[in-house]
């Protein structure tokens, strides 16, 4: 059931806000054997807000 809900929460983040890669110089490889969790180095920054959040 948690899977499903990170999900969600992604799509959500993703709906309101803008989001960055950092850094940017960060080299993105398709790997033959996909992991769940991403790089140590690899960041995810809000840059902006695209619409409001409801309360």
């Amino acid at each position: 059931m948690m899977e499903p809900q990170r999900m969600v929460n992604v799509l959500m983040m993703a709906h309101h806000f803008t989001l960055e890669v950092a850094p940017t110089s960060c080299e993105h490889r398709i790997s033959p054997f996909p992991s769940m969790k991403p790089s140590q180095k690899l960041e995810f920054r809000i840059a902006g807000k695209v619409c409001e959040v409801p309360v």
